[in-house]
């Protein structure tokens, strides 16, 4: 009897690397979605804010790494990594380990019996045993009560902008103060425009990597999440997992809190750029509001039928870095 495939909904690194593992393994899977998409529409001039050790995609196999993409291709790595050659990397990925990627969209999901049943945006359906939803956070970007009425004239995501040289002589306030907000704001005053970056708290800067000592490989984990100490327990999922649901939801705060990356200090600090924390609803004397805030999955509405076969995962995967 044949199998129904594993249907995997985007194609960005954790998908790719999701679909890598499951053909690995032996699984009929499907992938939707343009590959890197999100990324590639990502302000140009961006850094990852990540480390090199937590900058590759997945694979079961060796030979698909940051360093090898580097090798294979000619190039030297630079820290940061350019967004661009983050993006070159992941399309070389989906070109050698999951080739047959569909770009099609999926325009629906609905639960069919012991099924799931999908509909793309060019018209086929297809059925599905299990589905995989790895469609990242571009269509969750949270807006503030404060400037959900305004027009996208005046207030928009920074997700919603790749070149900021349309802000030049602008007068342009950023809300946020992680590393997206930082980030924008330092583009922006680059770019030409009045900068003033509007936070709730004083910014966090992620120092702590300066430390090259004997001991960074024992303080700090290759996957890059959290301070030292937590880092660790939230690289190993497997272990993570048995947690307490409170103890593992105040862990995760913790290590994802809004913050810049070091390397961003010399470029807004001293500036004629400013930050301040709000004590009033909003910027005054701003042409332009530009929010690099959270992103929120709670806008999802899944299909009446599907919300009772939407739980919480009950195991974990861990998909090391090849």
């Amino acid at each position: 009897m044949r199998r129904d495939p594993t249907v995997v909904i985007g194609a960005g690194p954790y998908g790719l690397s999701i679909a890598a593992h499951l053909r690995a393994a032996g699984i009929p899977t499907l992938i939707f979605g343009r590959p890197m998409a999100f990324w590639q529409g990502m302000p140009s001039g961006m850094y990852l804010r990540s480390a090199r050790s937590a900058s590759s995609l997945s694979a079961p196999n060796h030979g698909y790494n940051m360093e090898s993409f580097l090798i294979t291709t000619g190039q030297e790595l630079q820290e940061p990594i350019p967004l661009p050659l983050f993006v070159d990397y992941g399309l070389w990925f989906q070109r050698h380990a999951v080739p047959d990627v569909d770009p099609t969209m999926v325009a629906s999901l609905e639960a069919d019996g012991r099924r799931f049943r999908l509909a793309l945006n060019d018209g086929r359906t297809v059925s599905a045993g299990r589905v995989i939803v790895a469609v990242g956070i571009d269509r969750f970007a949270q807006v503030p009560a404060f400037a959900s009425e305004l027009p996208p004239s005046l207030a928009s995501h920074t997700r919603s902008h790749h070149d900021f040289g349309r802000f030049k002589g602008r007068r342009v306030a950023v809300v946020g103060g992680g590393q997206s907000a930082i980030e924008s704001a330092a583009l922006l005053h680059e770019a030409g425009a009045d900068v003033e970056l509007i936070v709730r708290r004083t910014v966090r800067w992620l120092k702590l990597h300066d430390y090259r000592g004997p001991g960074r490989r024992f303080l700090y984990a290759p996957s890059d999440v959290g301070p030292p100490g937590l880092n660790w327990l939230l690289h190993f999922p497997l272990a993570f997992r048995l947690l307490p649901r409170g103890m593992r939801r105040a862990i995760a705060r913790r290590a994802v809190r809004p913050a810049g990356a070091r390397w961003l200090i010399d470029r807004v600090r001293g500036r004629d750029a400013r930050h301040r924390v709000p004590a009033g609803p909003g910027p005054a004397g701003r042409d332009r509001l530009l929010l690099a805030t959270a992103h929120s999955a709670a806008r999802w509405v899944p299909h009446p039928e599907s919300l009772a076969r939407v739980v919480r995962a009950r195991a974990a995967i861990r998909l090391w870095p090849c």
